[in-house]
């Protein structure tokens, strides 16, 4: 069923405002995946925040003119769009594991990351980065290691080889 101009240009406004709000934009060729494929695959993302949708590559090139942003690329095949909002990393990981997991009906085309035109392997890099809670423990580890290390010395010398310890660095210092 063709949509009339007032449906298509609703259409357009809703994608140009996703487009405007949206950290990353994935586009995908989903050609072949059949329905509990695709429930999967909107279920994937929906639950991780990320919006999927089906569009018309006619509408989403005007979206995309209105939005202010470019991409070069060719949209073949049947076009899914992945909005991811506050954590750009997770849009990029659901796609990139549902490809992974589907590789002849489902594929990454490229995106728009940061307003700026991104190929599919920059969308494969992104999709590699830990989530911001492992690099956080990531970045705890490496601060806490030094001094936990540090500790562990002091707890296995006795108070004479602590003392014996604190001279021989304050020799090395001053030599």
């Amino acid at each position: 069923m063709s949509l009339t101009k007032e449906q298509k240009s609703q259409v357009v406004e809703e994608t140009t405002d996703r487009l405007k709000r949206a950290d990353v934009v994935i586009f995908t060729n989903f050609h072949g995946l059949d329905m509990p494929g695709m429930s999967e695959l909107r279920r994937a993302m929906h639950t991780s925040g990320v919006d999927y949708l089906v569009l018309k590559k006619r509408l989403l090139r005007i979206a995309i003119e209105q939005a202010g942003l470019t991409f070069e690329d060719e949209l073949a095949g049947e076009l899914g769009v992945a909005f991811g909002y506050d954590d750009p990393t997770a849009a990029a990981r659901d796609a990139y594991t549902f490809a992974k997991a589907h590789k002849e009906e489902f594929r990454i085309i490229g995106g728009i990351l940061d307003g700026a035109p991104a190929t599919a392997a920059d969308i494969a890099a992104l999709a590699t980065i830990p989530s911001r809670e492992v690099l956080l423990g990531q970045l705890a580890n490496v601060l806490q290691s030094p001094i936990s290390g540090l500790v562990r010395t002091l707890k296995s010398l006795s108070g004479q080889q602590f003392v014996i310890v604190l001279q021989r660095i304050s020799e090395t210092k001053t030599a």
